[in-house]
């Protein structure tokens, strides 16, 4: 279900039909696809991308005990609420389901975009936030060193309000085990 292929050409056509042609950055609106997932559509230098808003009851499959094994796995035993969204995002030209979530190949095309990016991905999930209020929980997996950065330092303009939605980190990856950073709405 999380798969650029997957989606039907005309959410993605919608994701980006407001476009702007001289936009140099551009997220579009949250568009539900089935319940608990929803996307948007982000553009940066050319380059476009959808961003996946995954519920945890769909990210294990409606099943509880999986959603705790995993939990145990990788995030000291702590589950997020069913209704916490994963975010995830891949190169909307992704045509290989198996590596499409993986940086090595939705690089961007000037690697001194990673700030802009990191602007672009808190404006639309500040644009999710406004728009799906009961989703208590954002929760990001760092797969690089340069993701994992990206998402440590989303948490100063999270935690002041800035961006106009406050979300606190409420737990971060542990250095043996993995996990992922969860950002929580106060």
């Amino acid at each position: 279900m999380l798969t650029i292929s997957s989606l039907p050409q005309a959410y993605l056509k919608a994701l980006f039909a407001s476009r702007s042609e001289t936009a140099l950055a551009f997220h579009s609106l949250p568009l539900v696809v089935a319940s608990g997932l929803e996307i948007v559509g982000l553009g940066l230098d050319g380059v476009d991308f959808v961003i996946f808003f995954a519920s945890v009851t769909l990210m294990s499959d409606d099943d509880p005990a999986f959603a705790q094994m995993m939990a145990n796995g990788f995030n000291q035993g702590r589950l997020p609420p069913a209704s916490a969204r994963f975010v995830k995002f891949a190169r909307r030209d992704a045509s290989d389901d198996k590596t499409m979530f993986r940086p090595e190949t939705w690089r961007l095309y000037n690697r001194h975009s990673l700030r802009r990016f990191q602007q672009a991905l808190q404006a639309a999930l500040l644009g999710h936030a406004t728009s799906f209020l009961l989703v208590p929980e954002y929760l990001f997996a760092p797969t690089t060193a340069k993701l994992d950065r990206l998402y440590q330092r989303m948490s100063r303009p999270f935690a002041t309000g800035e961006l106009g939605v406050t979300l606190a980190l409420k737990y971060c990856p542990d250095g043996e085990t993995g996990g992922f950073y969860s950002y929580e709405r106060k």
